[in-house]
């Protein structure tokens, strides 16, 4: 083979590979200054790539918001204008990624929810809606192919894939509420679950992983045995 052409059965295979490795687990503050964007149209004086050098005191909140963190609460007493906002964008940007589940955010008034609402809604263009299968470009289909669905089910790709296995069609794509029915919730969650063999991990026990597969992260692990445990106590089924 000539040396300046590449091997084609070399190339795919160092990409399959690569693409069969799992995300690298990162704390909050790796990520946002791997991924956060501050906008221009925000008025912060440094807009462009967040770095959390800029703001040294918020890298252990941050790290305590991590999935992977042992933390399950983090409370913090900061003057105004000083690192609160940016801080739960940088989070939920990074559960939105790495650990997609259900998030709650209670904010002290309208005006800054709907400013968190704007910031949060960028994450419809970047490396995350590239990731969901998404178009790059600000359409809207980040929060029209939100996560639904008992698994939550997220993003393009996803819906597609769903849609296909459920209905033989491409109906979710245009209907996702469809993932909002009990019927349809319920009938993702199970489809969900089949293809990515999580029903013999169940039975090994492997709750870690199995979180991994739907999370990306351990988000939520302990509430998930808590929970486990209570059902097996309920069902009389035995620990061992």
């Amino acid at each position: 083979m000539h040396p300046e052409i590449p091997d084609g059965e070399k190339v795919f295979r160092e990409a399959y590979f690569r693409g069969l490795h799992p995300d690298p687990d990162l704390w909050i503050d790796e990520w946002a200054d791997e991924y956060m964007r501050i906008p221009r149209d925000t008025g912060a004086p440094e807009p462009g790539q967040y770095r959390t050098e800029r703001t040294p005191y918020a890298r252990e909140p941050m790290r305590c918001l991590s999935p992977a963190h042992p933390c399950r609460r983090v409370v913090t007493m900061v003057a105004s204008q000083l690192m609160k906002t940016q801080i739960a964008l940088n989070w939920m940007g990074g559960l939105i990624h790495m650990a997609p589940s259900n998030i709650l955010a209670l904010l002290p008034s309208l005006s800054l929810s709907k400013r968190v609402s704007g910031r949060i809604s960028k994450y419809d263009t970047g490396p995350l809606a590239a990731k969901l299968g998404n178009t790059p470009e600000a359409d809207g289909d980040g929060q029209r192919y939100r996560g639904r669905g008992l698994i939550q089910i997220t993003g393009h790709n996803n819906y597609l894939r769903c849609s296909l296995a459920l209905f033989g069609d491409e109906r979710l794509l245009r209907t996702p509420e469809l993932l909002e029915q009990p019927e349809w919730a319920a009938e993702s969650a199970a489809w969900f679950w089949s293809i990515n063999g999580l029903n013999a991990l169940a039975d090994q026990d492997q709750f870690n992983t199995i979180t991994r597969r739907i999370n990306g992260g351990l988000n939520g692990l302990e509430d998930r045995l808590q929970l486990w445990g209570r059902a097996r106590a309920v069902l009389c089924v035995s620990s061992s």
